[in-house]
């Protein structure tokens, strides 16, 4: 999913300072100017280092892919790259976007319901909170399973302290640091990084930040 989420099981019930259908067009048309995430290029670079990239053999699941920001440049590297999304017009986007990738495999679905391949890298930006409490602990089940040995991963998970968690506009699963600890008891935490502090959404409403970075490799 894209930086700004829109609704059901990937995304926030709708406010009424978030976005019209046609501000969705506009935002989907910026975001595709913009680059890959730096989360995503230190994944990659780590999996490089496991040694573990085989040209047109090495998968990579985008969850929540949005409009393929990060699944473009996936793609360029060699990927055979898998996104998801709930927005049906974010995926509208990524089948146009990538009509001519033979490597290029999106469809709409949550991370509920997503049959998971297997594979050696899964990115979840800023999407994975937006699945729901009730549905996380077999989402979670689904990626670990999916995820190969010494396969990389990089999430972002909310904190309890999030002003989300307690909104009753928003549906999303939040943890402490013990609880993020434990979901990744069979993974090598190479970085956390948590913040915990005052900011804005993409499209610039206040909140209070409170979430998990985490990159890891599968043991």
């Amino acid at each position: 999913m894209s930086d700004i989420s829109k609704n059901n099981s990937l995304q926030p019930k709708k406010q009424p300072n978030q976005f019209t259908p046609n501000d969705w067009h506009t935002y989907y048309q910026q975001v595709l100017e913009y680059p890959q995430r730096p989360s995503t290029e230190r994944a990659v670079a780590l999996l490089k280092q496991q040694q573990l990239m085989e040209p047109a053999a090495t998968v990579a699941v985008d969850c929540g892919c949005g409009i393929g920001r990060d699944s473009a440049w996936l793609l360029e590297q060699g990927f055979s790259v898998f996104g998801f999304d709930n927005a049906e017009q974010a995926i509208e986007v990524c089948l146009q976007r990538f009509v001519d990738q033979p490597h290029a495999h999106f469809m709409v679905s949550n991370f509920a319901d997503y049959q998971y391949p297997e594979a050696n890298l899964l990115i979840a930006n800023a999407s994975l909170f937006f699945c729901p409490e009730a549905d996380f602990p077999t989402s979670w089940k689904n990626i670990v399973t999916a995820l190969k040995s010494s396969g990389i991963i990089h999430v972002d998970l909310l904190g309890v302290d999030d002003s989300w968690v307690n909104d009753p506009e928003f549906n999303v699963s939040a943890f402490t640091r013990k609880e993020v600890d434990a979901l990744f008891k069979n993974f090598e935490i190479v970085k956390i990084k948590e913040r915990n502090e005052d900011g804005t959404t993409a499209i610039g409403t206040a909140k209070h930040w409170h979430s998990f970075h985490i990159l890891a490799i599968k043991r």
